[in-house]
């Protein structure tokens, strides 16, 4: 990983789930945006069926941009047969994110754990 992906997401598996939680404070910016997108393209380039949480614990504010390239991340996932969540979002996005209804296009989680406990299959035992 460069210096710039360090600073801008953090990427870590748990068995099949994959993780990017967002550092920065602030997506905003439409150069950060794009690099994130690119290495959000990256990413994927490399997953087959992807079980990908998104955790945005650490961000106060998303632009709409960014938000429509969380949208077409999903988009991609889904039409590679995988599935894209949100977790841990912060009290100050939940406002913008239910008056555009994310809920509607992600199921969304309270902490990142339970979202990656949402990708095992229930114990049958």
């Amino acid at each position: 990983m460069n210096d710039a992906q360090d600073e801008l997401m953090k990427i870590e598996r748990q068995g099949e789930v994959t993780i990017v939680r967002f550092l920065a404070a602030a997506l905003m910016a439409p150069a950060q945006i794009e690099r994130a997108d690119d290495q959000l393209q990256e990413l994927l380039r490399g997953l087959d069926e992807p079980k990908l949480v998104i955790a945005l614990d650490q961000v106060e504010h998303l632009s709409s941009l960014m938000l429509s390239v969380l949208i077409r991340v999903r988009s991609e996932v889904g039409t590679a047969g995988g599935h894209v969540v949100l977790a841990a979002i912060p009290r100050q996005l939940q406002g913008l994110f239910d008056l555009v209804k994310v809920s509607d296009v992600f199921d969304t989680f309270g902490t990142t754990e339970d979202a990656v406990a949402a990708f095992s299959p229930a114990d049958s035992g």
